[in-house]
C-alpha cells in the first residue's frame, strides 16, 4: 500500500465526515484540493454508511483550496459541504518507535524481518528484510500479509514471467514475487520516495538484477507498457484507486493473467469486484486478515 510519511514530522491530520453515497467523491475533492505530493489520502468507514476521508500533511495545508473544492462537489450533488477539520498529531521519531515494536512474521513462503532481526531468518523461506521507513510496507500490515499469502498460492498454480507490482511503497511485494520466480519485476509508484526505498531494499534483499522501477501514476507510462503485458499484478493500495484503475489493469493484463487486489475494507469488496467483472476479470478467492481483504481475479483466456 503506497504511501510516503518521513521519520520525524510535526504531522496534521486533515478530516472529512460523509456517507458511502459520496464517499469516493469527496476523496478525490480533497486530494485535488490539498495539491500536495506529501498528502497521503485514504478512506475509511466508521460504521455502516459513515466514512472518514482523511489526509496525513507534513505541517499546516492550505484549506482554502481544499474547501474550494469540497464545496464544488457539494454544490454539484446538491448536499450540503460537510466539514472539513484539522488534527495535530504530536512529534515523534515515528521510524524509531515502528522499528522498536516490529517483530519477524511469516506469510505463506515469505518471512519479513527487519535488520535488527536477521538472527531470526528461516530455512526454507524466502526471507525478506524490511526496515519502517519513508515509504509504507514492512509486510506486518493485514493488506501486505494477504498480497503475501496469496502470491504463495497463486505461485503454487501459475509460473508467471512478467510480474507487475503498482503502487510498490517498500517493495516488499515486488521483492517477493522476485525472490520466488527469479524473474524480472516492474515495480511502480507515484512517489519518487517509494521507488528510492524499493531499490534500496531491492539491494538489501539481492533481487536488483531483476527489479526494474518507474515513478508512474496509473499504468499507462511507457516503460509499463514495454514490458507488459504481465502474467501477474500485484496492486496494493486503496479502494477508489483500484477502482479507477480497472481499465489500465485489464490492458496490462494477458490472458489467463492473476491479478491481487488489496488495500480494501470487507465493505469495499463487492464495488471492486463489480468494476473488474465490468473488465471481464473473474474472482477467484479472497483473504481476510485483521480486518482487511485481499481479493484475487483472473482475467480469462
Amino acid at each position: 500500500m503506497s504511501s510516503a510519511t518521513s521519520g520525524v514530522n510535526d504531522l496534521i491530520r486533515v478530516v472529512l465526515k460523509t456517507t458511502g453515497r459520496f464517499v469516493e467523491a469527496f476523496a478525490d475533492a480533497l486530494r485535488t484540493g490539498l495539491d500536495d505530493d506529501q498528502a497521503v489520502v485514504g478512506e475509511w468507514e466508521d460504521a455502516p454508511d459513515q466514512w472518514t476521508v482523511d489526509a496525513y500533511c507534513e505541517g499546516h495545508p492550505d484549506l482554502a483550496p481544499a474547501r474550494n473544492q469540497v464545496d464544488r462537489v457539494a454544490s454539484a450533488l446538491g448536499i450540503a459541504a460537510p466539514e472539513i477539520t484539522l488534527e495535530e498529531i504530536a512529534e515523534k521519531d515515528w521510524v524509531a518507535e515502528s522499528q522498536a515494536a516490529l517483530h519477524p512474521i511469516p506469510a505463506g513462503r515469505f518471512f519479513l524481518h527487519g535488520s535488527h532481526d536477521r538472527a531470526a531468518r528461516r530455512a526454507g523461506c524466502h526471507n525478506i528484510e524490511i526496515d519502517a521507513g519513508q515509504a509504507f510496507g514492512t509486510g506486518h500490515h493485514g493488506t501486505t500479509l494477504g498480497c503475501l499469502i496469496a502470491l504463495t498460492n497463486v505461485l503454487k498454480g501459475i509460473a508467471p514471467r512478467r510480474m507487475l507490482d503498482v503502487g510498490c511503497g517498500t517493495g516488499v511485494l515486488a521483492i517477493a514475487a522476485a525472490l520466488h520466480r527469479k524473474r524480472m519485476v516492474v515495480a511502480t509508484d507515484i512517489d519518487p520516495v517509494a521507488i528510492k526505498v524499493t531499490l534500496e531494499n531491492a539491494r538489501k534483499n539481492a533481487v536488483s538484477q531483476t527489479l526494474r522501477t518507474v515513478v508512474a501514476a496509473g499504468l499507462d507510462h511507457p516503460a509499463i507498457q514495454a514490458s507488459g503485458p504481465y502474467d501477474l499484478i500485484l496492486a496494493n493500495i486503496l479502494a477508489g484507486p483500484l477502482k479507477r484503475l480497472a481499465p489500465g489493469i485489464r490492458r496490462a493484463a494477458r490472458p489467463g493473467a492473476r491479478v491481487i487486489l488489496s488495500g480494501l475494507l470487507p465493505t469495499q469488496e463487492a464495488r471492486i469486484l463489480s468494476a473488474y467483472r465490468d473488465q471481464g476479470f473473474v474472482f477467484e478467492t479472497r483473504y481476510r486478515i485483521s480486518g482487511w481483504s485481499t481479493l484475487v481475479v483472473r482475467r480469462p483466456d
